[in-house]
Formats: structure tokens, sequence, C-alpha cells
């Protein structure tokens, strides 16, 4: 599978008093991909000008979905000025693209949450006395299992409207 995903749960800190549970989703254009140049370009145009997005709970992940839609276009979509604008500006490519981006998506926050532990047991576990170190790095991992499952509920409704 050609599109390499890394989710990295991090705490960012504004201010002591807000923190921001934030999970970062690597999305990588293969070096051997033939228009690897022209969908940089794209990338740029679109104002992405990094590898990581982030999925932020309760909101839509437009710049993910940028990102994967540009990666995840095809010869002749990549010759069409309209489809360019689209994608550039936010909107779906083409049917096409759109089921190509949410199957892979799909596949990879699947493999993601298949983890040694549930949700379940993560929560159960913290209710025990652990150490200060153990607490934060189960906590850690059990916010980057909730934000994924969100994120997968609704890349799982949107892929079925695409294929109904």
């Amino acid at each position: 599978m050609d599109l390499y995903l890394k989710v990295v749960l991090l705490k960012l800190y504004l201010q002591l008093e807000n923190p921001y549970k934030v999970a970062l989703v690597h999305v990588e254009i293969p070096p051997d991909d033939p228009n690897i140049d022209m969908k940089f370009d794209l990338l740029d145009a679109a104002k992405l000008y990094t590898d990581d997005y982030m999925v932020i709970p309760n909101t839509k992940p437009k710049e993910l979905y940028t990102a994967l839609r540009i990666k995840y276009l095809s010869e002749d979509e990549l010759q069409n000025a309209d489809i360019l604008k689209k994608v550039v500006g936010g909107r779906k490519a083409s049917n096409r693209n759109e089921k190509e981006v949410l199957r892979n998506l799909l596949v990879l926050l699947r493999k993601l949450l298949d983890t040694e532990t549930t949700i379940e047991e993560d929560e159960r576990f913290l209710e025990q006395d652990i150490p200060k170190r153990l607490r934060y790095a189960v906590s850690i991992r059990l916010e980057e299992k909730r934000i994924i499952k969100e994120l997968l509920g609704k890349v799982e409704e949107k892929h079925k409207k695409y294929m109904d």
C-alpha cells in the first residue's frame, strides 16, 4: 500500500489552562511517483507546506483530505484544470479520486486501531494506581485511539455514501 500514514498524538499547550489534544497524520507522496513535482506544486498552491496534518476532535480535517486528494490524482485528473482548481480549493476532485482517498484512509485507520489494548482496556487500566509516567503514556495512547476512532466513524459514513 502506497499511502503511508503515521499518527502521533501530541499534547499542545498554548497556555497552561488551555491544553489541546491533536492527532497528526503524516501524508507522504512516494518519491517514485511520476507526478511528484506537479503534486508538490499543487500542495504549495493549496498552502499545504507540511506532510503532517492535524486531526482535532469534532472537526473535519480539511487539510488532510486536500492532501490525500492531491496524492491520489490520476494522470487524467492532473491534466484537467477544472479538477485541479477544485482540489486546491479543498473540494473533491472526482468520485473516483474520493473513493480512492476514503478506501485508503479506512484501511489505515482500522490498522491504527488494531493495537494490543482496546479503548475500554486503557480506560480500566487508568483507574488503577499506576506510576505517573505510565499514566501519562497510556492517557496519550487512549486519546490517540479516541481521535482515530472518531475519524474512522466519519470516514466510514462518507465511504458508504460513495459506495451506494
